[in-house]
């Protein structure tokens, strides 16, 4: 069509003989060069990567831009930097309520309510053995126990997470059901209700790092919060009773320290006064003394 309505004759041409002759070497360069861009690897600030060599894990490697070998001779599987994950203990998923953001003029949902009287998701039952009308049994308590944990932040901890767990969540859940769940079989409600959370927050955390580390999981147990040790419902109305005197108790010494402490204070200042005024009256008596000398001298 071209040679017949517009005269060219493009069959003649050294262009076109050029393009049909390097087409495939450039159609071949080309899926070479993009095949050589499948080793140039970028890993965020937050992540860090393990280079493969062949199927066989070389080195980790930090956050920044790498050049490796093409895919498939050489793989990069990430690994988290520092993200810190939180996992329920004794909860089940589904019967977690998922996370809607609240306006700020908002009032707070039911879920939010963390009075004893009341049951919030994320809350977990217990059986602690207890002495009831002189009988041994057992009573229910609830809590709410939560594990913060990230990735090691070492290079073995980086490998161990890949190539030895699965499921981090599911593993540390398991463990900490179980440490948890041997914690409150094996004391009275007397030794529950009596800790202080830090103490078994920190024993929790201790055991489970310690478990973690003989199955060379490669995660690092950040903290266990125990939001709070609920007590039998019975019980309730008993234990409010005993916090309120034990915070009466503690107001009273502290109003008694504090009136102490005004009694002495007040001491002190007389005391110094009565110093101050003795001191200077001896001042006086001796320059008198010194001055009726002076006159009979």
């Amino acid at each position: 069509l071209l040679r017949t309505h517009l005269g060219l004759d493009f069959a003649r041409s050294w262009a076109l003989s050029y393009l049909s002759a390097a087409i495939l070497p450039a159609l071949l360069v080309t899926a070479i060069f993009c095949w050589a861009l499948s080793g140039l690897k970028l890993i965020n600030l937050g992540e860090r990567g393990i280079y493969e060599r062949f199927g066989a894990p070389v080195a980790v490697l930090g956050p920044g831009l790498h050049l490796l070998l093409p895919w498939p001779l050489g793989r990069l599987r990430p690994v988290e930097f520092g993200t810190i994950h939180s996992v329920s203990i004794g909860v089940d998923q589904g019967q977690q309520e998922p996370d809607h953001p609240i306006p700020a003029e908002a009032p707070p949902p039911l879920s939010l309510n963390r009075l004893w009287e009341s049951s919030h998701p994320g809350q977990a039952e217990y059986l602690v053995p207890s002495l009831s009308t002189g009988q041994q049994g057992f009573q229910a308590v609830s809590t709410e126990i939560s594990v913060l944990y990230r990735v090691g932040l070492t290079d073995p901890a980086a490998l161990q997470s890949v190539y030895s767990v699965a499921d981090p969540e599911s593993l540390i859940k398991d463990a900490a059901s179980r440490l948890v769940l041997r914690y409150f079989n094996s004391r009275t409600l007397e030794q529950v209700l009596g800790a202080r959370r830090e103490n078994i927050a920190e024993s929790l955390r201790d055991a489970l790092s310690a478990d973690l580390n003989a199955r060379q999981a490669g995660i690092d147990v950040v903290s266990v919060l125990i939001e709070e040790i609920h007590p039998p419902a019975g019980a309730a109305a008993a234990y409010h009773a005993v916090q309120a005197a034990e915070i009466n108790a503690s107001a009273s010494i502290s109003d008694e320290r504090g009136r102490a402490e005004r009694t002495a204070g007040i001491a002190q200042q007389e005391a110094h006064q009565l110093l101050a005024a003795a001191t200077a009256k001896s001042a006086e008596t001796l320059a008198a003394a010194n001055a009726d000398a002076a006159a009979i001298d």
